[in-house]
């Protein structure tokens, strides 16, 4: 949350809000839709909620995020069936994982995918060729150029808590 200024004054067009509670996420997201900027929120990391159908219904009509990330397959397919926009985050740390992720982000299809760590240019590559969705490059994203090949590889974009890349990198 410390970050919540900076990123509101940053070029960027889009913030992950991977924080907050039940007491504060309401008026940060409006905070950030006030500064014209889109807002995705990570269910798995708000406190206070119960993450279940209800919970959902709950962002989607109150909280009003542009769309929801989570690593879990069954929320990701309960909020694609209510229409909201889901990106689903996997962690790829070795081939079975690559393998599970493909196979889960097949049979959820969410709109996006989120891939962490982002610097594995080789793996957003090919989980873009298998799934054909778009997919988003996270964690460990530390330079301009694991910026570059990580969209390079195909990301549609990244995501970073590094603040010296959010105005630095120009396309």
């Amino acid at each position: 949350m410390e970050l919540l200024d900076a990123a509101l004054k940053s070029q960027c067009g889009t913030i992950f809000l991977l924080t907050g509670s039940i007491f504060n996420v309401k008026e940060t997201i409006d905070a950030i839709h006030d500064a014209g900027k889109k807002v995705y929120m990570d269910l798995d990391l708000v406190d206070g909620f119960s993450k279940n159908t209800t919970f959902l219904e709950y962002a989607q009509q109150i909280l009003q995020p542009d769309g929801v990330i989570t690593t879990k397959s069954s929320l990701a397919k309960k909020a694609k069936n209510m229409d909201m926009f889901v990106i689903q985050r996997f962690f790829v740390f070795d081939s079975m994982s690559l393998k599970s992720a493909i196979s889960s982000a097949l049979d959820v299809k969410p709109n996006a995918i989120e891939v962490l760590p982002g610097i594995l240019g080789k793996v957003i590559r090919e989980i873009r060729e298998k799934t054909r969705q778009p997919v988003i490059g996270s964690g460990l994203i530390s330079s301009e150029e694991d910026v570059i090949g990580a969209l390079e590889a195909g990301a549609m974009g990244i995501t970073t808590s590094n603040t010296e890349l959010w105005n630095s990198v120009k396309f």
